[in-house]
């Protein structure tokens, strides 16, 4: 292989992950996301197993510094109180695991010789698997999926409805590689197929918006009027502190933070629920019960849910505590999804002392006559959690996060770009209560109703209608990356027997 082909090929794989990147969310040049792939999916053609890995490495590696889907060294050296040059090999180690690993996946099950269709749905399905890969290893992160970058429009995002965010991910590739096949040079004859997969899949896309919904009107959220709205709809407060947290809160900052939370609790008026943020209390529960009791004084709060600490059997959970009227506690849930190093060591690492326990569960809290489905944190990234939940009763999903420490807008809208895709996935409305930002209510169709600005203090009341209907991807269609990663993976092994054998290519080229 030449050094001038091999520079061609790397910069077309350089501006595929330059388009990733822009395609996310926070810079928002969502139509790239349509194309982004077709450079990448072209340079890869002809190419030797270490040749793609190559490329695969320079595409992902480049996508994961372009976006902001990592706190950046910053937020690392701050939440894992590390120097700032520690921090940004953090930063930069999770970026290769995470963003280049996944891409080299997707570039190594695409050797071998196929005609054009065969090969842009292969490139698809492998461009899935790589995806699904870091949603699952090493604890899973999954984050800048390439469907992501159509949370700005759910309208085209509906096919999440159907195999799930990687599914949108896929037809993405899709129309990125058959794009890059039809401008290449080709036989007229051999670009039908093609040319037809790119016209169902583009206008399959927005048309689905019209035909994946439930019952008219049921997971639709608006901003509460005066008057409460007709039917069966719960009126919840989203508060925002506006505070950052602090991991070893300073004398004074406990009793600020919850000040301001009860005065903002008591500005709302009359709710049937009121959210406040993960942390939204930083000592242990039920320690400072008392700095909570007031949010119910002299209001019309008759159920409060908020996140806090709380020891139980010398275990010490990240928990969502639900309290009644009375400032009882009356339930909770424990976060199960722990995030790896900051709340709990990974093996061969040893838990020490201050690492939080996993609950045992996932768990409905039932609060205003309707099972909510709470998602602390960064749970909220992992679809399993949200079905789960949904399949086993939940009508509203409510994710309480604490976003403060990663310092970056664009890390922010990564989470909130994921519970989009929960509302669609599931057919619920995600409601988020955060720190410090996003604060946002998503109908089940995935569209973003309101946010507060981030890092200021606000409240939002919104009218919610908890949702019954059952989503496709929910049935059968979440088992699409399993079997796009053996479809993949099986196409690869008979393409190299093939080639051992001696057998002919049975590509058009």
């Amino acid at each position: 292989m030449s050094s001038r082909p091999l520079f061609e090929r790397t910069a077309a794989a350089t501006v595929s992950g330059l388009a990733i990147g822009l395609a996310q969310p926070d810079w928002g040049f969502w139509p790239l996301a349509f194309l982004a792939l077709g450079p990448f999916s072209w340079c890869l053609r002809g190419q030797t197993l270490a040749g793609r890995l190559w490329l695969g490495w320079c595409a992902g590696t480049v996508a994961t510094l372009t976006t902001p889907w990592i706190p950046g060294a910053q937020g690392f050296a701050s939440f894992f109180e590390l120097s700032l040059p520690w921090g940004g090999l953090a930063a930069f180690g999770v970026a290769q695991v995470f963003g280049a690993g996944s891409a080299m996946v997707a570039a190594g099950l695409t050797g071998g010789a196929l005609p054009s269709t065969a090969r842009a749905i292969r490139f698809a399905l492998a461009w899935a698997t790589g995806e699904w890969l870091r949603c699952i290893a090493f604890s899973g992160l999954p984050w800048m999926l390439l469907g992501y970058g159509l949370a700005p429009v759910p309208q085209l995002a509906q096919l999440a409805a159907v195999f799930g965010v990687l599914g949108v991910s896929a037809a993405l590739a899709l129309v990125g590689a058959g794009t890059a096949d039809l401008l290449s040079p080709r036989v007229p004859g051999r670009r039908a197929g093609t040319a037809l997969v790119l016209g169902v899949t583009l206008i399959g896309l927005p048309a689905l918006y019209r035909v994946v919904q439930g019952p008219q009107g049921e997971g639709s959220v608006v901003v509460a009027a005066e008057q409460p709205a007709s039917g069966e709809v719960i009126r919840i407060a989203l508060i925002q502190g506006g505070r950052p947290s602090v991991r070893k809160p300073r004398p004074g900052e406990v009793s600020a933070s919850a000040a301001q939370l009860v005065r903002q609790t008591r500005s709302v008026g009359a709710v049937d629920l009121v959210v406040w943020p993960e942390s939204a209390i930083a000592a242990p529960w039920p320690a400072n019960r008392a700095l909570v009791a007031g949010a119910f004084d002299g209001s019309d709060v008759p159920w409060l849910l908020l996140g806090a600490p709380r020891f139980e059997d010398g275990h010490l959970f990240n928990a969502a505590l639900l309290l009644d009227a009375t400032g009882a506690t009356i339930d909770s849930y424990d976060k199960v999804r722990l995030l790896p190093f900051g709340e709990r060591a990974l093996p061969p690492l040893k838990p020490t002392a201050a690492d939080l326990s996993p609950g045992s569960r996932l768990k409905l809290l039932r609060a205003a006559s309707t099972a909510l489905g709470p998602l602390i944190c960064y749970e909220i990234l992992f679809e399993e959690l949200a079905r789960a939940h949904s399949d086993a009763g939940a009508r509203l999903l409510v994710n309480l996060s604490n976003e403060a420490w990663f310092g970056s807008v664009g890390a922010m809208e990564q989470n909130l770009a994921a519970a989009v895709f929960r509302a669609i996935e599931t057919g619920r409305p995600v409601l988020r209560a955060t720190r410090t930002g996003l604060t946002a209510a998503i109908d089940a169709r995935g569209n973003v109703v309101v946010r507060l600005v981030p890092d200021t203090p606000g409240e939002v009341v919104v009218d919610a209608r908890p949702a019954n209907a059952t989503t496709i991807y929910r049935l059968i269609g979440f088992r699409f990356p399993a079997i796009a990663a053996l479809a993949s993976g099986s196409a690869s092994l008979l393409l190299a027997w093939r080639r051992r054998k001696g057998i002919p290519s049975i590509a058009d080229q």
